[in-house]
């Protein structure tokens, strides 16, 4: 059985107790409040276990809207901004956790994957208003719960924001560029995207090798 068959009939179980979509895109923007609440206090280890479940619920109420047929575009938008808010309580909290401890330069690269964080979803909604797609980019919300996650659980939150506060301006640079090739090349040109912005899928054996050194980097290294 795969990943999606399991992820369906979980959300169907869902859909039958009556949780709506809407429903759970409340319980994550509150689960990451809570969560950036405890990351303030310095209760980081669980605050990565509250992050935890707002990722996994936030990864449910797309699957129950459409198991439920009641996606519409408003829920997508709330969906979509209501994440918006949990980053912001996520990182806030990072923020004023370093200040409090005198870490500078962490609070500094927890702004900068703030912003990155932002902006990876900003330049695909303005793209998108102009182009069909811009989904281009490793660092997708889901990947930096994860790293967040991790960070959080095993105490190494510091290398978690210096990888989130470089990397996730890169996936920012890809989509900038993909909106720039895309308005001023041709259509033979479109068809074939350079290499670097070229983007596998999450099943493909790269994704998964991606996923393994960024954990082996959390996991060995503090900062």
């Amino acid at each position: 059985m795969d990943k999606i068959t399991i992820k369906e009939k979980f959300a169907r179980s869902l859909h039958r107790f009556g949780f709506s979509a809407n429903f759970l895109t409340a319980v994550g923007l509150v689960l990451a409040a809570i969560s950036g609440g405890l990351v303030f206090r310095g209760e980081i280890f669980w605050a990565g276990v509250v992050l935890l479940g707002s990722g996994l619920v936030d990864l449910m109420d797309g699957a129950v809207a459409r198991v439920s047929n009641t996606q519409s575009v408003f829920g997508g938008i709330l969906d979509s901004s209501m994440d918006r808010y949990g980053d912001g309580f996520i990182f806030g909290g990072l923020f004023f956790h370093f200040m409090q401890q005198a870490r500078v330069e962490a609070a500094l690269l927890t702004m900068s994957a703030w912003i990155g964080a932002f902006l990876i979803s900003y330049v695909r909604a303005r793209a998108e208003c102009e182009m069909d797609a811009c989904r281009v980019g490793f660092w997708e919300r889901g990947e930096r719960v994860g790293v967040l996650v991790l960070g959080l659980v095993t105490g190494h939150i510091g290398m978690a924001v210096l990888i989130l506060g470089v990397a996730t301006h890169w996936t920012v640079f890809q989509r900038l560029s993909a909106a720039y090739f895309n308005a001023h090349a041709g259509a033979a040109q479109r068809a074939q995207l350079p290499f670097y912005l070229k983007t596998g899928k999450r099943s493909d054996p790269a994704y998964f090798a991606k996923i393994a050194f960024i954990a082996a980097l959390l996991l060995v290294t503090r900062a």
